[in-house]
């Protein structure tokens, strides 16, 4: 392979430059900054990349020779290989990635697109394999790069085995160890065979708790079968006492059975005088519906009432005003107006005390419900009492008195719940109570009609007055006027009365014909009476069937009729018969309890159980797979034994002829100075110098001689990778620096030879190498 000349678009700080070469020793000479190494690093870049970025601009090649003008970083080589000749164009962008790369067939006139790093297929080799072979650099060796090395010891090793370069001993013995590691880990962790492993032992602790499982269900099973056999015994025992006890309470129970049936036969009786037309009972619906019938009708009654009461006003003030009294005057209308202030006043007091005395009836009426007669009777009757004086005297019209009466009296009625005392005749007082107290409410009511009446009447006579004393035949027909309109409002309301009455009356014969409002009333006071009984007879129902624990009225009446054909007799001891019956239910229960318990367990267990011989066949078939995995890993520790062993054996083989070639050199550039060289496998270089014993590290030479050192092993590594193939150049950028000038001479006297096989492109700054070099017959040119 040679390379036959480049194009420079732009790199760095040079643009379109063009160099030649030719096919042995070239010499590219420039001073400091003109651009040689900038060339160097374009040929490397061209074929291989920018290696791997870096944050240091040193390091970072793209980076470091991007134009500063912004142009196009870009450029070409023209090369020959295996005697064909290519093109390689290149535009640098960001990345490895988007570089665009194309190489150009100039024989066949093809293009086509490659990647970055097309070197490595024309080279043959990495990038670092590249830079420590024959892209040989200003100070001496590069850093040492492992990967780089042991792709030069498998080429190598290769060559000197098979004489093929893409065999690895690396490569396999990764892959070997690789293949351990991917069932033996380092951590014994994350390997398959550690897997295994673990889940081995995982499935051991499943069968162990499955098996303990297994016993705690059989174990539960016992129990509960045990308790369900003593629950079985309990329910016989418990069975027999229960129809015995049965049979004996409805003998104890005979009375309230029989007391039972008659409430039920007068419930149904009862019931049978509140059905309606339909054979259903009265409701709470029924009479809402009644009751707002009944609101309506009275509420155009009272339109009625009131317009008629306008009316006759209206008729009384004409009269007046027609003919007026003989004491019109204001002063007795002012009087008159004292007087209705004096009754609306009254009228207060009487509402107050009716509202008390209606409080006080609605008391007893529930105290004389309730079942046992117990009542704060001294406070009750005291305010009673009380409340009676003050309606006297509110009568007689001593306001201070009654007003201090009935604050009393209120006082003692409110407190008569505190004061709670029994009494034999409780409900007799009650009831005398009550009717006192409608007595009472009576006179009140009484009062309060004679004073609605007076009122009235001085109103009237009021009206009269003041029409009198403003009368004017414009008044007298305004209020004939109000007297017309009037009495058309009246005839109507009778008529929405008599339509409100009709409405009434047809839902009233749902139960039976009405023809009058007082008729449907007293019938409803009818109602409620009855519907009180009926809830008071359902309430003793309720409290004898909660006794017989909701026997059904059938059952009764055949309980009842089996004990009046019995003679049975009652058992002195059968208070302990439902002791027992009790003691027995509560160890039913009980065994209940721990079975529903036990069941709750033994479900939980079988839904978490597995199967435990499925189990084992996996454990099975795990030992046999971990048992070949461990066959194989063994397998592979003599596999990579054997193998260590072979290479060492293989790289003594190569490793002399490397050393051999690399002395031969050395020997050549040093003028015979130093005889022998060995190199480690890291590449390390010891030197021997001639007539002295024993051998020397690199590190105790000069800089001048450590350089011939590393150039004698790069000069040994190029040569021997393209043993039996075509000769790589060699690149060089001021790898003579550091010599003297006999160095100097030699060593381009070497390079000639050796350029003779193998084309050879030097880069220097130093005019006295261009000159020897150029005395020498290489090609050299300047730049710059």
């Amino acid at each position: 392979m040679k390379i036959n000349s480049l194009y420079i678009h732009a790199f760095g700080g040079l643009k379109n430059l063009t160099l030649d070469f030719s096919d042995n020793f070239n010499v590219i000479y420039g001073d400091n900054e003109m651009g040689k190494t900038t060339v160097m690093t374009f040929i490397k870049m061209m074929f291989y990349g920018s290696g791997r970025a870096s944050s240091q601009l040193s390091k970072n090649t793209r980076l470091k020779y991007t134009p500063w003008d912004g142009s196009q970083m870009a450029g070409s080589i023209d090369f020959e290989h295996n005697g064909k000749r290519y093109r390689l164009e290149k535009e640098f962008r960001s990345s490895n990635s988007t570089d665009k790369a194309t190489l150009c067939d100039l024989d066949m006139g093809t293009r086509q697109a490659v990647s970055s790093d097309i070197g490595a297929s024309f080279f043959g080799i990495s990038l670092s394999a590249f830079e420590r072979s024959v892209f040989i650099g200003q100070l001496g060796f590069p850093e040492k790069d492992s990967a780089a090395e042991g792709e030069l010891n498998s080429k190598l090793s290769n060559m000197a085995l098979t004489g093929e370069e893409s065999i690895s001993f690396e490569a396999v013995n990764s892959r070997l160890q690789k293949a351990k590691l991917s069932l033996m880990s380092k951590s014994g962790k994350a390997g398959i065979y550690d897997k295994n492993l673990k889940l081995m032992g995982e499935i051991k602790d499943r069968i162990e708790k499955n098996e303990a499982t297994a016993r705690a269900i059989t174990e539960k099973k016992n129990k509960i079968a045990s308790l369900e056999s003593e629950m079985e015994y309990f329910g016989k025992k418990a069975l027999a006492l229960k129809e015995k006890i049965s049979t004996e309470q409805d003998v104890r129970n005979a009375e309230k059975l029989s007391q039972l049936l008659e409430l039920k036969k007068q419930l149904d009786s009862l019931n049978e005088t509140l059905k309606l037309n339909d054979g259903s009972l009265i409701d709470e619906m029924y009479l809402r519906k009644l009751q707002f019938c009944i609101s309506k009708v009275q509420a155009a009654e009272d339109k009625i009432n009131a317009k008629q009461k306008e009316i006759e006003l209206l008729h009384k003030s004409i009269e007046a005003g027609l003919n007026p009294p003989k004491d019109a005057s204001p002063e007795t209308a002012e009087r008159l107006k004292e007087q209705i202030k004096g009754f609306e006043s009254k009228k207060e007091q009487n509402l107050s005390l009716k509202n008390k005395l209606n409080s006080k009836i609605q008391e007893c009426e529930i105290l004389g419900r309730q079942k046992k007669p117990f009542l704060g009777f001294i406070a009750l009757i005291a305010g009673i009492l009380f409340l009676a004086a003050a309606v006297m005297l509110n009568i007689i019209s001593f306001t201070i008195p009654f007003i201090i009466c009935a604050v009393i009296g209120a006082i003692f009625t409110l407190a008569c719940p505190i004061y709670l005392i029994s009494l034999k005749s409780a409900k007799a007082k009650i009831s005398a109570a009550t009717a006192k107290l409608k007595e009472q409410l009576g006179l009140v009511e009484a009062e309060d009609s004679r004073i609605s009446k007076e009122m009235f009447d001085i109103k009237i006579k009021l009206e009269a007055i003041n029409a009198a004393l403003n009368s004017s035949a414009a008044v007298i027909e305004k209020q004939q006027q109000l007297l017309t309109e009037s009495e058309t409002e009246l005839a109507s309301f009778t008529q929405e009365k008599s339509s409100e009455e009709k409405t009434l009356f047809e839902q009233f014969s749902k139960y039976r014909p009405a023809d009058t409002l007082q008729e449907v009333l007293t019938a409803l006071e009818e109602i409620g009476q009855k519907a009180a009984k009926q809830k008071e007879l359902k309430q003793q129902l309720n409290f004898i069937l909660n006794d017989l624990n909701g026997i059904s009225y059938a059952e009764a009446e055949k309980k009842l009729a089996t004990v009046r054909e019995s003679e049975l007799s009652l058992s002195e001891d059968f208070g302990q018969l439902k002791a027992e019956y009790e003691q027995l239910i509560s160890h039913i229960t009980d065994r209940k309890s721990e079975i529903a318990a036990l069941t709750a367990e033994l479900r939980s267990a079988l839904s978490g159980a597995e199967d435990t011989e499925q189990l084992k066949k996996q454990l099975n078939a795990l030992m046999e797979k971990t048992a070949s995995q461990k066959e194989f890993c063994l397998c592979l520790d003599v596999a990579t034994a054997v193998l260590a062993e072979s290479f060492a054996e293989v790289r003594r083989s190569y490793g002399s002829v490397l050393e051999k070639k690399a002395g031969h050199f050395f020997e050549g550039l040093t003028d015979n100075k130093y005889s022998s060289m060995s190199i480690s496998k890291e590449l390390d270089i010891n030197v021997e110098k001639k007539d002295v014993f024993g051998s020397r590290e690199i590190d105790y030479l000069s800089s001048g001689t450590a350089d011939q050192a590393y150039l004698s092993m790069r000069l040994a590594l190029a040569e021997l990778m393209q043993d039996g193939n075509e000769e790589l150049p060699i690149f060089l950028d001021d790898a003579l620096t550091q010599y003297d000038d006999g160095r100097m001479k030699t060593a381009v006297s070497f390079l000639k030879e050796y350029s003779e096989k193998t084309q050879v492109i030097m880069f220097t700054c130093h005019n006295s190498i261009y000159e020897i070099s150029k005395e020498a017959g290489a090609d050299c040119k300047k730049i710059g």
